[in-house]
């Protein structure tokens, strides 16, 4: 997606500038394994140090999806090798609800607060003894001491998440 969203801002852009742009973002571990694997096929069971560098990994990852978007009619290329320059042929197809995409990143990461949030009460609340012991006037004593600010933000992080939900 990043790679053809880069071809979609940047028409007839060559390979050199894709590689300038998303080489950071392809993941090191996707890299390795895909590259791997490829080699693998190739019969080489294990690749010597310098075949198994990150670069190549990621150069090969480049090539291998700049080929399959050019087979699959995402994007069309004109010229040859070094000079070959790339532009996108069609918008790609989405099948799921385009009206849910959330482009911001906003609920993604209201959704992550909320998560991180209720792990942080969660284990706050794990730490109640139900079942303590009497004091010898009778009373029992707290069950949870009072929330340190940690503790507080993730519990005001909660409620806020659900009086929100509560309201829709």
């Amino acid at each position: 997606m990043l790679i053809w969203k880069v071809i979609a801002a940047n028409p007839g852009i060559t390979r050199q500038g894709i590689w300038e742009r998303v080489e950071h973002g392809i993941p090191e571990g996707y890299a390795f394994r895909m590259y791997g694997s490829y080699l693998r096929t190739r019969g080489r069971e294990r690749a010597e140090p310098p075949a198994r560098s990150l670069v190549r990994a990621r150069g090969f990852i480049l090539s291998d999806k700049l080929k399959h978007m050019r087979r699959g009619g995402s994007v069309i290329c004109e010229g040859d090798a070094a000079d070959r320059r790339y532009t996108v042929a069609r918008e790609l197809e989405y099948f799921g609800n385009t009206d849910a995409i959330d482009v911001s990143g906003s609920k993604a990461a209201e959704h992550m607060a909320v998560a991180d949030a209720l792990r942080v009460a969660e284990k706050w609340l794990a730490g109640a003894d139900l079942n303590r012991p009497r004091a010898r006037n009778g009373a029992r004593p707290p069950v949870l001491g009072p929330p340190n600010r940690k503790v507080y933000d993730a519990l005001m992080v909660v409620v806020q998440a659900l009086r929100a939900k509560g309201s829709d």
